[in-house]
């Protein structure tokens, strides 16, 4: 049985996590996720799954080094997490 949590706790909740992003480099994270989002459109994938963040990986390792995939990955984590909990509730 799922919860049912009024819409102003989870838009409360949604900005207390997006304020853990650090503050210096919330830009970034939001530049992140704005490309994956890009990405999703130009391929016209509308779900966020592991297969899905496994070949946007894959095709930024084309032309990046490993350490700055795995960044852009990690910066793509949190954004997603917040929606994906926007999503479900």
């Amino acid at each position: 049985m799922s919860e049912i949590v009024p819409e102003s706790i989870s838009e409360r909740a949604q900005k207390i996590t997006l304020d853990l992003l650090p503050s210096k480099s919330r830009k970034q994270y939001e530049k992140e996720y704005q490309a994956f989002k890009e990405w999703q459109t130009k391929n016209k994938v509308l779900a966020v799954n592991e297969d899905v963040m496994l070949t946007y990986i894959h095709e930024k390792s084309k032309y990046l080094k490993p350490s700055s995939v795995w960044s852009k990955y990690s910066m793509l984590k949190t954004p997603l997490y917040v929606i994906k909990g926007k999503r479900q509730s």
